[in-house]
Parts: structure tokens; C-alpha cells; sequence
């Protein structure tokens, strides 16, 4: 089973439905830290597989968007970890989540509890935004520019850790 052929799968069965979703991401192993990789290659057993499809209705016009990450067999110890550590951190968030609630907080306050759990981040300069799947596939680190037309510099900076 490869990307390709699971989003041929997905797009055939949308069009049938009346939507589109030409953007699909199917994204095994470390492609899926990279959130502008649609995937490519084989889906091997045992990794995460992320899946984001997005289609439009082609009566409608309205689009849609959900996102899930897969394992094609076993989840390995440090995928379940993982999973639970996400789960937590909504439970911490959710409650924190109202009108008049500070983001950058919140999200600092996540940062801190993955750090305590033992997963890494990347902090790549200013103008720039990691992707992160570690350490459910290892350190599949990327990061990137934005866009220079949102107001943010396009620099070439590492990552530090």
C-alpha cells in the first residue's frame, strides 16, 4: 500500500459523493512531520500514517477538513506514549479554552507539559515554523519559511533544540 494509491482510494470516493479533495495528504513515518509533504511511497506496518483530506462539494461549495493519524499494525511504545500525552494535554487545555483567553499562553503552557513528558521541540527562528511528529517517528524535524506575503521575513535559520 502506498500514499499514492490510498489517496487515489479517497479521492475516487469522494467524487462519487459529489466533493473533491485534488489535495489530500497521505503521509507515512517522518513525511508526516512535514505539513506541505502529500506523501509518497510505501505505507510501512507499524508507523504513523497521517491522513488530512479536505474536500469541497461540488454543489455546495462548502469545504470540509478532518485530519487523523493512522498505524498500519502496532503501534509502537513510543506512538501509544504519545497518544497518551496528547490526550492529557487536551485534558490540561480544554478547560483553559474561553473567551479572553491568552493563545500564546495556552500554548506555552503545552509546550512546557510535552517538554516535561519527555518530547522534544524545535524552535526555528523568527519567520519560520516547525513540524513536529517526534518521538513517534524518531526526530523527524523540518523547518520551514513562511511566507513572506504573511508579514513574516523569509530567513534560512537551523533549528535549535
Amino acid at each position: 500500500m502506498t500514499s499514492e494509491r490510498v489517496r487515489i482510494e479517497i479521492r475516487k470516493l469522494l467524487l462519487e459523493k459529489g466533493y473533491d479533495a485534488p489535495s489530500t495528504i497521505v503521509a507515512g513515518g517522518d513525511q508526516g512531520a512535514d505539513p506541505h509533504s502529500r506523501g509518497t511511497g510505501p505505507l510501512r506496518a507499524h508507523e504513523t500514517i497521517i491522513i488530512d483530506i479536505f474536500p469541497r462539494s461540488s454543489t455546495t461549495w462548502y469545504w470540509g477538513d478532518m485530519s487523523r493519524t493512522f498505524v498500519k499494525g502496532r503501534a509502537s511504545a513510543a506512538v501509544r506514549k504519545l497518544h497518551r500525552d496528547v490526550l492529557d494535554a487536551q485534558e490540561l487545555v480544554f478547560p483553559r479554552l474561553r473567551p479572553g483567553a491568552e493563545g500564546q499562553k495556552i500554548h506555552e503552557e503545552v509546550v512546557a507539559f510535552f517538554k516535561e513528558r519527555g518530547n522534544a521541540f524545535a524552535r526555528c527562528g523568527e519567520g519560520r515554523q516547525a513540524s513536529f511528529m517526534a518521538p513517534a517517528t524518531g526526530s523527524a524535524w523540518r523547518c520551514t519559511s513562511l511566507p513572506a506575503s504573511r508579514g513574516f521575513p523569509q530567513r534560512s535559520r537551523r533549528a535549535t533544540w
